[in-house]
């Protein structure tokens, strides 16, 4: 399932390369189930030579599998937004600045 997450990420990110075939780095037979799943939608260009897929991208089904895993991997600051919080410790030293200089 981990090889399943890391190939959805690299699809959704486009580090994938356009032509998915047996020699681009890629399990093929691993790619082809998870367009049999529904998880990647390509088109199959079926050769005897050399097999391929190309035009593929991740679909809705993908995304919500790529999006449950990744959250449920990653710690709960990293889900944080980082803006929020450093808007509110400027805020708060702010405060304690002015609360310093008025007493």
């Amino acid at each position: 399932m981990r090889s399943d997450i890391e190939i959805l990420r690299k699809m959704k990110s486009r580090e994938l390369p356009e032509v998915i075939d047996q020699h681009c780095g890629i399990d093929f037979a691993h790619f082809k189930e998870l367009v049999d799943s529904g998880l990647i939608q390509a088109t199959h260009i079926n050769t005897l030579v050399n097999p391929r897929f190309i035009n593929s991208k991740i679909t809705i089904a993908g995304e919500n599998l790529l999006h449950e895993k990744t959250k449920i991997e990653d710690p709960w600051w990293k889900s944080m937004d980082r803006r929020l919080v450093i808007f509110g410790l400027v805020i708060s030293i702010i405060s304690i600045w002015i609360a310093i200089i008025k007493s």
